[in-house]
């Protein structure tokens, strides 16, 4: 009998021990572990109310399986054909009267974009008013010589010396027209309305004034720079692939480029491939053609390009759905109508506007995502962890 009192003496004394220990600090340290358990949860989710969720604009949907194309990555340049670009050199040395087009200035063609002078320019057409005097003289004896001569009055010496000294003042007559017409003048222009003061110089081609060297006042030498015109109607995207790649590119082939400077992705597609393989690069020319309506991109510009081809099939998102953060991307996903939790994703590739998503957090591809107002839920999620200058409790 009394080893059974002393067993229970023994455990009570051992209950009461234990009670001792767990002490109210203890059970306070218990609940902060439980805390932060439950905080680490929340830092994954958040919630928001209906007139946040209309602010947000917040929109549901799923991941698409769609072709994702391999792709190559190039450089190259913006390009305009040969036929879109003039240089416009002094036709002869002269003084410039009037040069008044800026860079970037669209002009015609036909279009007067710069007046010269010289006295030189009076020499030229006053040796061609006066040739074309003697021309008319030879001519008027050439035919009265071969007149008389088909009636026995002169000698066949007498005719062909006539028609020989009028041959030559007609060629002494074209000659100073080409001369005029090559510097610029008209010559029928001349002969009616004498002599011009001034040389005016005439766009080629239609389109903007990419380079000016003229000033007024300024002498130009024969052949010297004056203008450079480029029609940018037809420019092109010129880009340059390694030998080894040529077999990935066909023609067709969809273009993906962003130009330096410029924070906006173009399409195009592959036009021509080229043959020739440049010995110092490896490489050969690709000709693609793009679309730009608001003309931002111009001639001259580097880009950096994706040419597409092949592929498999994989699953994408909106670009909307992503954000990232410390270098790594999420996805939100509605848990109730308000209440929306972060996914860790792994991204792929981006084309068209879509993401390839390439591993989700929990492996399930089939689950209802934010694919627009992403970047607000991330907003509200950083505030109620303080980061956004709340305070973290």
């Amino acid at each position: 009998m009394k080893k059974i009192i002393l067993s229970i003496a023994i455990i009570s004394s051992f209950i009461s021990c234990s009670s001792k220990k767990e002490s109210p600090k203890d059970i306070q340290e218990i609940n902060v572990e439980e805390h932060h358990e439950n905080e680490e949860h929340s830092d994954n989710e958040v919630e928001l109310t209906p007139e946040q969720i209309k602010l947000a604009h917040i929109e549901i949907g799923k991941t698409k399986k769609q072709l994702i194309k391999d792709e190559l990555a190039v450089a190259g340049e913006i390009q305009v054909p040969p036929q879109s670009k003039a240089t416009v050199y002094a036709p002869i040395e002269a003084f410039v009267e009037k040069a008044s087009l800026l860079p970037g200035e669209k002009v015609k063609k036909g279009q007067i974009i710069a007046t010269l002078k010289h006295p030189k320019f009076i020499d030229v057409q006053q040796q061609y008013l006066q040739a074309i005097i003697k021309l008319n003289t030879e001519k008027a004896n050439y035919t009265r010589k071969k007149s008389l001569y088909e009636q026995d009055i002169v000698s066949q010496k007498n005719f062909q010396t006539a028609e020989s000294t009028y041959l030559t003042a007609k060629n002494i007559v074209e000659s100073y027209a080409s001369q005029l017409s090559l510097i610029g003048f008209s010559p029928k222009q001349i002969q009616t309305k004498g002599i011009q003061n001034f040389l005016y110089v005439i766009a080629p081609i239609t389109g903007y004034i990419t380079q000016n060297n003229m000033n007024r006042g300024k002498f130009v030498a024969s052949n010297e720079l004056m203008y450079e015109i480029i029609d940018d109607e037809h420019i092109h995207v010129e880009l340059q692939v390694f030998a080894k790649d040529l077999g990935k590119v066909k023609k067709g082939s969809p273009i993906i480029f962003k130009a330096r400077g410029i924070d906006k992705e173009y399409q195009g597609e592959v036009e021509l491939i080229g043959t020739k393989i440049k010995e110092d690069t490896k490489t050969a020319d690709i000709h693609g053609h793009f679309e730009d309506p608001s003309r931002i991109i111009k001639p001259g510009m580097f880009v950096e390009a994706k040419i597409l081809s092949g592929g498999s099939l994989g699953y994408t998102l909106p670009e909307a759905a992503l954000i990232e953060q410390d270098g790594e991307y999420f996805i939100f996903t509605p848990e109730t109508n308000t209440h929306f939790k972060r996914l860790k994703i792994e991204k792929g590739v981006s084309q068209n506007g879509n993401i390839e998503i390439k591993a989700i957090e929990g492996d399930n591809f089939d689950i209802a995502i934010v694919t627009n107002g992403a970047y607000y839920l991330k907003g509200a999620l950083l505030q109620n962890s303080g980061e956004m200058g709340g305070h973290h409790h």
